[in-house]
């Protein structure tokens, strides 16, 4: 990934990977000004969410693991940025970024196995934390 800084009339590499099957899976999401996190395979079962700081480089790994078999629990674990870890009920089915009166969000679209909408699990980025606001 690379970002332009209109500005400076300069670029700069941000990210990059030496793993095809762990490149950027969707689009990038914005967490405010300064930071951005896109989801990257890795594995049946797993879901791996790659934080960026676009002024640093600095990045982080987060991870949604789940089962993939049918007769199981419904249930997602998510392990964050930070290394904080939740569990709640259901599949993610859509991950995206919210931003409400100056705060950013990182937002989980959950489903049940039969495809029905559940509560969405909605976490407030505190610049160094992710608060579950449910």
């Amino acid at each position: 990934l690379i970002v332009f800084d209109f500005q400076r009339n300069t670029y700069q590499e941000i990210y990059n990977s030496e793993f095809s099957s762990w490149d950027v899976g969707s689009k990038l999401h914005w967490l405010g000004d300064d930071n951005i996190f896109f989801t990257r395979h890795c594995g049946t079962g797993c879901q791996g969410i790659t934080f960026v700081n676009v002024e640093s480089g600095e990045t982080r790994t987060a991870g949604l693991s789940f089962s993939p078999f049918l007769d199981e629990k419904e249930k997602t674990y998510f392990t964050d940025w930070f290394s904080h870890e939740f569990e709640f009920s259901g599949f993610v089915d859509e991950i995206l970024s919210e931003t409400k009166n100056n705060h950013s969000y990182v937002v989980f679209k959950m489903k049940d196995n039969k495809g029905n909408y559940l509560a969405e699990q909605r976490f407030l980025f505190t610049g160094n934390f992710l608060k579950n606001t449910n």
